[in-house]
């Protein structure tokens, strides 16, 4: 909830639409830790987040993965997701894929 409150706004739509919620971007046996660490949550207004959750898998983490690096680029860090959630992907390849599609979204007032 705090962390929700001091971003302010969806990381994917901009708008400070409420309700807004952290949603983790690595599910299974590290989701609570993943929920304590700024390189694998973002928040996001209930509107994005279903669209979140309609992703497959990979896409839906890449995508997030692409949000943080766009929104708070001090808290990106690829290393640190695969640290946290003990895998090695989805691939550096495929979260530049999604950044490169976000850079052609155009931003919300």
């Amino acid at each position: 909830e705090a962390f929700a409150e001091s971003v302010g706004r969806c990381e994917w739509c901009g708008l400070s639409r409420r309700p807004i919620q952290v949603h983790e971007i690595s599910r299974g046996p590290s989701r609570q830790l993943s929920l304590t660490n700024r390189a694998c949550i973002m928040v996001l207004c209930d509107v994005c987040h279903a669209e979140m959750h309609r992703l497959p898998g990979d896409s839906q983490r890449a995508l997030g993965l692409a949000l943080v690096r766009r929104s708070r680029p001090g808290d990106f860090s690829l290393s640190e997701f695969y640290r946290v959630t003990d895998r090695n992907y989805p691939s550096a390849d495929l979260v530049t894929l999604w950044a490169r599609r976000l850079s052609f979204v155009t931003e919300q007032p």
